[in-house]
This record gives C-alpha cells, sequence and structure tokens, in this order.
C-alpha cells in the first residue's frame, strides 16, 4: 500500500500560519499545563551553561550601557515561551553568582516568566525550586498571548503587579521556545524566486498519531515575489 493512501488529510492544504497545528498544539499546552513538561524535552537550554552564557552576555551589555541603563530600577528580563522554567533557574541563579563575586554591574534583575494562559503558574511556581527565586523577587511570572492582529497583549506582572509597558530601563527578551510555537509561515527559495509553501496537517488512519507533511507538491507552491 502505497504510504500516502494510509493517511487522513485534516485540513485541505494552505498556508502554514493558517493550519490547525497551531490551534492544537495551544490546546494540548493548555490542557497539560506544567506536567507536559515531563514529556517534552528542555534540558539541552535547561542547563547551567547556558544559563551562565545567557547571564555573561547580559553582564556585558549592562557594562557597555554604562549609565543608560538606572540602577535604581528594576532590569526585566522577558522570557517568553518560559515552558518547565530550566533556564529560569540557572539564569537567576548565574546572575546571582556574577554578582556575589562582583562582576555583574546591575543590582536588581527580574526574571519574567511568561507562557500562554492555562499553564497554571501558581501551582507550578510554589511547588519546586522556583518559589526560592519567586519569593526573594528575582523571578516574576505572567501570561502572554498574542492578539489576532499580530500585537502583544499588556502583560502585567502577577507578584508586583507592575506592568512592562511602563519600565524604566530597557525590556530584555529571551525566547528559546517561542517562535516555533506560534503561528508562522513557511518559503522558500528555487531559481531567484520566493515560494510560499503550501502544507496540510494529516494523521496515519485508525490511529491518533499526527504526521506533518510539511512541503507540499510542486503545483502547491505559490511564488510570492519575483
Amino acid at each position: 500500500m502505497d504510504a500516502r493512501t494510509a493517511r487522513e488529510p485534516l485540513e485541505p492544504f494552505g498556508p502554514l500560519s493558517a493550519s490547525t497545528i497551531w490551534r492544537d498544539l495551544s490546546d494540548v499546552y493548555a490542557r497539560a499545563g506544567p506536567d507536559i513538561w515531563a514529556k517534552v524535552p528542555a534540558a539541552v537550554t535547561g542547563n547551567a551553561f547556558v544559563g551562565d552564557r545567557f547571564a555573561a552576555a547580559l553582564e556585558a551589555w549592562l557594562l557597555d550601557q554604562g549609565d543608560a541603563v538606572d540602577a535604581r530600577k528594576p532590569l526585566y528580563v522577558l522570557e517568553l515561551g518560559a515552558g518547565s522554567g530550566m533556564f529560569s533557574h540557572a539564569f537567576v541563579t548565574a546572575v546571582a553568582r556574577r554578582r556575589a563575586r562582583g562582576t555583574f554591574p546591575h543590582p536588581h534583575v527580574v526574571l519574567v516568566m511568561c507562557d500562554q494562559p492555562g499553564m497554571r503558574f501558581d501551582e507550578w511556581a510554589e511547588e519546586n525550586i522556583l518559589a526560592k527565586h519567586v519569593r526573594s523577587g528575582v523571578i516574576d511570572r505572567a501570561t502572554v498571548a498574542v492578539r489576532d492582529d499580530g500585537n502583544f497583549a499588556p502583560i502585567v506582572l502577577e507578584h508586583s503587579r507592575s506592568t512592562l509597558a511602563s519600565v524604566t530601563n530597557p525590556l530584555v527578551v529571551v525566547a528559546n521556545y517561542f517562535f516555533d510555537s506560534i503561528p508562522s509561515d513557511a518559503f522558500r527559495v528555487r531559481d531567484g524566486q520566493l515560494f510560499e509553501a503550501r502544507t496540510r496537517f494529516v494523521r496515519a488512519r485508525k490511529t491518533d498519531t499526527f504526521l506533518d507533511q510539511s512541503l507540499a507538491e510542486e503545483g502547491h507552491a505559490r511564488a510570492v515575489s519575483e
């Protein structure tokens, strides 16, 4: 049997951003909450080495900025798609270590863990190693949503009740696992032309296993520029 006959299309070919996969992905995260990280790999960025490299980059940037960053006001680091919190812990631990040895130039860095609504941050942050960071004020949390027009909804911190739209210092953003979870389109270049890749979401017949047919047939590629 041809492999194609064993696949059940769940939608017609179309732009990747219009696929139902994004809605289904959001639903999976919302239903599972923090428990999903028992199954989804996160250690590749959630480790002490990566946390220290990000802290080192922030330290170097602060030294370059000098007085342009107000040491009297918090410096917020917005972590989009914070996920398991493994990176969050590693990062604030590395910042504290660098500050203790006298190299880190800002006294109050707050990492804001953001994820989509429904991730149950209160329960999550109070039951694991993140709790001490929340109590000490170096980690806050918020939910973040991208509106249909592509803009962010207002981000209000759950612990301090501050709004990130009114901060004094520049807002630093970390997005390790964010852009692969929001609607996006796929393109390819052929013979100097840019083509939009048309995709569809399929699954194996008689199973609940979803398969991604990422690049459509030739006839479904549409030129978007000359």
